[in-house]
């Protein structure tokens, strides 16, 4: 019996191996958004911290276990009920425009002013761009793929 060639179509994108592979992309884009995300709270306490001024009164320098230098100051700023605070942000980063005796702008959470982040130093916007851009990829496979199924 001669085929007319629609029974000899192979729908490629609705192969178990192509599912498999657009899972795993999905999953991949929305470990991607966690990972980004993993300082969102460093933004949020930039956000709705209290904003000051303080002054880079050292650097704390380490060598990480591959060889590479890290740095983050120590800031020594006043809180709004003139206590007087030295702290230092949560993370260390590679390269930094900071340098001791720089004036900076921190925010501190208002019940513990110790937590405190230095504006331009912590949060990254890079971070939010590539969390938008992966959950921004994820949903488009959710729905393009996945929901045609």
């Amino acid at each position: 019996m001669p085929t007319t060639g629609a029974e000899d179509n192979i729908d490629l994108l609705h192969q178990p191996a192509m599912q498999m592979i657009m899972l795993g992309v999905l999953l991949l884009c929305l470990f991607g958004t966690i990972v980004s995300l993993r300082n969102v709270r460093l933004w949020m306490l930039r956000m709705a911290g209290v904003a000051t001024s303080g002054v880079v009164d050292s650097l704390e320098i380490v060598t990480a276990s591959n060889g590479e230098v890290l740095r983050r100051p120590r800031v020594r700023y006043t809180t709004q009920t003139g206590a007087s605070v030295t702290a230092m942000p949560v993370v260390f980063r590679a390269r930094s425009p900071i340098e001791i005796g720089t004036m900076v702008r921190v925010s501190y959470a208002a019940r513990r002013p110790e937590r405190m982040v230095v504006h331009g130093f912590d949060a990254r916007t890079r971070e939010l761009v590539y969390a938008a851009a992966s959950l921004a990829i994820a949903i488009v496979v959710m729905v393009a793929y996945f929901g045609s199924l």
